[in-house]
């Protein structure tokens, strides 16, 4: 756990879907306030899609695939004068079965968000601690 708040965040830009990008803000916070070698400017672009995988016989939407994208700008500050960029890219996807009761429905998609957010986040602190 400790190895992971290896590196600094000087600055971060988030653009793309609002509830990835508010849970990742609020998760990187710490990461700002760390005094560490690593220095990194981030840019990052969320995107969340929702595709229908499967109907019934009238056509009506079964099952629904969830897929949430982070596309990643990394600015490594290694000295005044010495930068290094690099790109990164990282996706989760869950596929589900839709409920009737929209409201239901809407809570089980943010609670999936949540954890696809959750999970896309601990992917970018692993490739960021390892750099």
């Amino acid at each position: 756990q400790k190895d992971d708040l290896n590196f600094t965040i000087l600055n971060l830009e988030l653009n793309g879907d609002f509830l990835i990008n508010n849970y990742i803000e609020q998760k990187l916070k710490k990461y700002e306030k760390i005094n560490s070698e690593k220095k990194f400017e981030l840019e990052i672009k969320t995107t969340l899609n929702k595709f229908s995988v499967g109907k019934d016989i009238k056509g009506n939407t079964t099952n629904l695939k969830l897929v949430a994208n982070l596309d990643l700008d990394i600015n490594e500050i290694k000295t005044e004068n010495e930068q290094i960029r690099k790109t990164a890219s990282f996706s989760e996807e869950i596929t589900i079965k839709k409920i009737e009761n929209n409201y239901e429905q809407n809570n089980y998609e943010e609670i999936l968000i949540n954890n696809m957010s959750e999970l896309l986040f601990k992917k970018l602190v692993f490739y960021l601690s390892k750099r």
